[in-house]
């Protein structure tokens, strides 16, 4: 009777456990269109895909916010998502535009919104990497960085065997294309990234 008992109760608990862990999805990369739909939409973002461009091993969206002009870099925000994916590399790249005529004022509200759905959605795509702690450990380097919005910030961070890079340009008016990107790459991926090699950066 016991021993039923524990089976019982064991049983309940691989249940309990199973039914309150969330799977967490692995992505194939070069991630596809219905990847980076199904992430931003899983963000409650209002950001939609106005253009693509897909190559054996590296593909690259341009996001827009619904409410902006599609096909325009220059007005509203604009995001890319870039991707790399082989048997070497895996290689990320989550940035936010700014359109020019956006005061220093209006980048700073936005980027209370953007900068951790940037984190976000560059940690779940992929994968392996604790979005909020990254992000949190990102927040202690700016803490010690009061210049950062006149001077930009570059920030080199690694976990769980993986390489992450940050950088934010200046906010100053007279910079065009002030944005803030984040990168995240294995080893492979990274060596080339230093070395200025990766395509498209």
């Amino acid at each position: 009777m016991k021993k039923q008992i524990f089976v019982i109760i064991l049983f309940a608990t691989v249940l309990l456990v199973s039914s309150c862990t969330k799977t967490v999805e692995t992505y194939v990369f070069p991630i596809n269109r219905e990847t980076v739909e199904n992430v931003v939409r899983d963000k409650n973002s209002n950001w939609t895909i106005t253009d693509e461009q897909n190559k054996e091993y590296q593909t690259s969206f341009v996001i827009k916010d619904r409410k902006d002009e599609p096909g325009r870099i220059d007005t509203g925000i604009t995001a890319t998502i870039d991707s790399i994916g082989n048997e070497e590399e895996r290689y990320l790249t989550v940035q936010v535009m700014y359109p020019n005529d956006y005061s220093v004022e209006q980048i700073q509200e936005e980027q209370v919104q953007n900068l951790p759905l940037l984190f976000d959605i560059a940690s779940e795509i992929y994968g392996n990497i604790d979005s909020k702690a990254l992000y949190d450990e990102f927040l202690k380097h700016l803490d010690g960085n009061e210049n950062y919005e006149i001077k930009g910030v570059q920030w080199n961070h690694e976990v769980n065997g993986n390489h992450v890079f940050i950088k934010m340009t200046p906010l100053n008016n007279g910079i065009m294309y002030r944005k803030c990107a984040v990168f995240i790459m294995n080893e492979a991926s990274y060596e080339k990234f230093m070395d200025g090699l990766t395509l498209n950066q």
